[in-house]
């Protein structure tokens, strides 16, 4: 390789004199453009090769290290031409392929494929004919494109010899950087101080950086990392781009950066949707003002999956996220978020100054992906998704499952993956903590107005089988988890108030999505207790099939832009649907009330309201009539004479017609927060040892069931014990799981299991975490298959009068990390009861 501080260039050049094509390769700023012009002789090459007409169309690439190699810029169409012979070597080296940022012409470009070659050139080439165009590949090098010096294509032979020979130089990298969100055409926030960092590998501790931006000039001295960073002052708008300049022990520059507002736009496959998979096409009239930067993962999670040493090397903060700021243009908005893009494309129409996105959002993750490590490790259950993903129930159907696939039964070292560093998260995009561990640091000293955020899908997934989950824990459980999120990117941002904006999950069909009332109902949980936290909901938008993926996304952009609006930018506008805040009881009625009524409530549809139930103290609902009265809902049903509670669209596939007259939907919800309700008593089964025997005790009132019965009462509840005097998980002769006790516990269908095993292992103890864990995971899941989406409750701390039992805070830790891995509620009774010694 050649380095040179010039102009680079790839030049091809062929034998023929007046017959070639030469590409130059130049480093502007901190991208690369690939510029080529001239014209081929195609005589001794076979038009079409193994396709059909040889026709070939938009793909705009380098293809790096795999099954092809070269670049394409095909979104004319194209014809591929077979026969040129290719020398040893690849075009790029380049980890995979990378999508051009920007592609002017076409119909032109070069691959290898197996022992093959293609040439590509626009259907029809006529040889002798000019063909010109370029690629920006941005925030790349010619390093870091990995293109290889003295390639060679060669074909023909006398006069019909030609060929394409590759030449290229690069300049040394740079010893100042800036971080990675700083690249051409970029957008700094308005009205706020901007930091700029970097860092510098020269004299660390020492170096003086200084920044030029805009008429300001501030300077630094790097730290002992090497590591800089200086804070611009507030800035004005400004749609003109302006090159910012960082002089350290090298000078590095960007070019043609606006000044407005910034957003970070979040989430899984939803935020993810492509513009050019949406119905609604993009407006060119602000594609001035709207810069985006999109961050695509570099490594996939597809079911069949198997991660190899290529795949686990780009599974780390330097290499899985890969992208730079792009002008938007028709072909550059194609490949951005959907609801990103019209969430910008509406601000910029309505506040007139650019916009900028930066998207990390990645297809099927978890929100739990998206915490910091370290506040996952502060929250138990988190802590346990965190610690062993590949084993947690509590992740939803999807994670678990393909990090076990992608990861723990890989081909590398056997299939015997060991995770080694505790305070790293797992090698995985769908794993806790991998998404922030992977985009956080890069993005958390700079400066952005909110964050849109669209996920919610795998964490409201729950089939039959060990994923299933009582909705009353998923809403509680799934309330934490965003409430975790929320507060950690708060803190590592330093603004308290950091907007948030969600957006609520559809209506939907299919036996998987049972949950997803329950899941709005933890994202409106949030909102309601949380500052500067909306919610656009987005009910009418789903669809009566089990598609997760409803394809218009500019209302739903659009929501997200009114609630800005509102909320950041001072417009008097209704910002959010017909939001249920309180209810009243009179007689055989329930009057609900409402936030968010702007104009008025209205039914959609003009006929009456539909979906509404309602239910008395036995908990059985059935269908209601609702009528708007001003401004609230009256709700009564004439099978229930003395009313409890209302329900509303809870249920899937649900046909929305409660609307506020600013035409925003409302969501489901309900007024209890009932464990279960299923129109019968809730059965409460309890499994334990002599404690729930109440052994030594004679009976009657101050038994465990009498005491458990008289704290719950009878009208709603049937409390059946099944404990065994003397059983442990693990016991041997007196295993609980062998017993007839517990064959009649499974038999029963319980929604609720009180769970009190453990004491009497301690006394066989020589057992191993592993052992106890597939005996506790085969208990909690005979009770979730057995028909019911009950709610397990473990008692942890437990306590005996001995003390200074060295196993028991060993046992204890195992008891907790189990139940944090199965989502069990956790019931701790350590802290009182191994105070009363006179108890046992």
């Amino acid at each position: 390789m050649k380095f040179k501080n010039t102009l680079l260039a790839l030049v091809v050049t062929t034998l023929v004199s007046e017959a070639a094509v030469t590409v130059d390769v130049e480093e502007v700023g901190s991208d690369v453009v690939i510029s080529w012009s001239g014209s081929l002789n195609t005589t001794a090459l076979t038009p079409g090769g193994g396709w059909a007409g040889g026709l070939r169309a938009s793909f705009n690439r380098l293809l790096g290290a795999g099954g092809s190699n070269g670049l394409q810029s095909l979104q004319a169409p194209t014809i591929g031409f077979s026969g040129a012979t290719a020398s040893a070597g690849t075009f790029s080296t380049h980890a995979g392929t990378i999508t051009a940022s920007s592609t002017t012409g076409g119909g032109f470009g070069f691959l290898l494929e197996g022992a093959g070659t293609r040439i590509y050139l626009p259907h029809g080439y006529v040889d002798g004919t000019a063909i010109s165009g370029s690629q920006t590949y941005a925030g790349q090098t010619i390093l870091t494109l990995g293109i290889q010096d003295g390639f060679n294509y060669s074909w023909g032979t006398g006069a019909t010899a030609d060929n394409i020979t590759v030449n290229a130089t690069a300049s040394p990298p740079a010893t100042t950087k800036l971080g990675r969100v700083f690249t051409n055409h970029m957008v700094l926030q308005r009205g706020e101080a901007v930091n700029i960092y970097g860092h510098d590998s020269v004299n660390p501790g020492k170096q003086a950086v200084s920044v030029s931006f805009a008429g300001q000039v501030k300077k630094t001295i790097t730290d002992g990392d090497g590591n800089w960073m200086i804070t611009l002052d507030p800035m004005t708008a400004n749609a003109i781009g302006q090159d910012l300049v960082v002089t350290g022990s090298s000078e590095v520059s960007i070019v043609d950066i606006l000044i407005g507002e910034v957003w970070l736009a979040a989430g899984q496959s939803n935020m993810n949707w492509r513009v050019e998979q949406s119905p609604t096409p993009a407006q060119a009239s602000t594609y001035p003002l709207i810069r985006m930067c999109d961050w695509e993962g570099s490594v996939g999670v597809g079911g069949g999956t198997v991660y190899n040493a290529t795949a686990f090397s780009s599974l780390t903060p330097e290499n899985f996220y890969r992208g730079a700021w792009q002008v938007m243009d028709a072909t550059s908005v194609k490949n951005q978020s959907a609801v990103a893009y019209f969430f910008a494309h509406n601000l910029a129409v309505d506040l007139n100054v650019p916009i900028g996105i930066v998207d990390i959002s990645y297809g099927g993750t978890s929100t739990e992906a998206y915490i910091s490590p370290a506040a996952l490790q502060n929250e138990p259950h988190l802590k346990e998704a965190f610690k062993r993903p590949h084993l947690c129930r509590n992740l939803g159907q999807w994670t678990s499952p393909r990090l076990f696939k992608n990861v723990y039964n890989n081909d590398v070292n056997g299939g015997n993956y060991t995770h080694t560093d505790p305070s790293k998260p797992h090698p995985h995009p769908l794993a806790p903590g991998f998404l922030y561990y992977t985009s956080m640091p890069f993005l958390i000293d700079f400066t952005f107005k909110g964050a849109i955020w669209y996920q919610g899908e795998s964490n409201g997934e729950f089939t039959k089988g060990k994923y299933q989950i009582n909705g009353n824990r998923l809403s509680d459980y799934q309330t934490m988890v965003m409430k975790t999120l929320i507060n950690d990117w708060r803190t590592q941002f330093g603004k308290p108030n950091f907007p948030f904006h969600m957006v609520q999950l559809p209506r939907i069909s299919g036996g998987g999505h049972t949950m997803w009332p329950y899941y709005r109902e933890a994202q409106q949980r949030v909102a309601n207790d949380m500052d500067c936290v909306e919610i656009a909901t987005i009910m009418e938008y789903g669809g009566s099939s089990s598609n997760v993926h409803p394809a218009n996304k500019e209302p739903v952009g659009g929501r997200l832009a009114k609630i800005a609006r509102a909320k950041q930018y001072g417009d008097a506008i209704t910002y959010g649907g017909p939001t249920y805040k309180s209810h009243t009881v009179s007689g055989n009625k329930i009057t609900l009330e409402f936030d968010h009524i702007g104009g008025g409530l209205t039914d959609n549809d003009g006929g009456l309201l539909r979906n509404f139930e309602i239910a008395g103290k036995d908990r059985n609902f059935v269908a209601a009539t609702a009528t708007i009265v001003g401004n609230t809902i009256e709700v009564t049903a004439g099978s229930v004479l003395n009313p409890v509670a209302v329900r509303h669209a809870w249920h899937m596939n649900i046909d929305v017609d409660l609307y506020n007259a600013d035409g925003w939907s409302s969501s489901s919800f309900r007024t209890d927060k009932w464990i279960v309700a299923p129109g019968r008593t809730i059965r409460v089964a309890c499994i334990g040892d002599s404690i729930t025997v109440s052994t030594g005790l004679a009976g009657g009132a101050d038994s465990f069931l009498a005491q458990l019965e008289k704290v719950l009462g009878t009208s709603n509840f049937e409390v059946q014990n099944y404990s065994v005097a003397g059983a442990g998980f693990l016991l041997a002769g007196n295993k609980y799981s062998d017993t007839a006790s517990y064959t009649s516990a499974i038999a029963y269908q319980p929604d609720i299991v009180l769970i009190g095993l453990g004491i009497n292992d301690l006394s066989a103890w020589g057992f191993t975490q592993a052992q106890f864990e597939t005996e506790y995971f085969a208990i909690t899941d005979a009770f979730i298959q057995s028909g019911q989406d009950p709610l397990i409750i473990q008692w942890k701390g437990l306590a005996t009068p001995d003390s200074t039992n060295s196993n028991l805070g060993t046992w204890n830790q195992w008891i907790e990390e189990a139940a944090g891995s199965t989502n069990s509620m956790m019931l701790d009774l350590g802290a009182p009861l191994k105070i009363q010694t006179t108890w046992f």
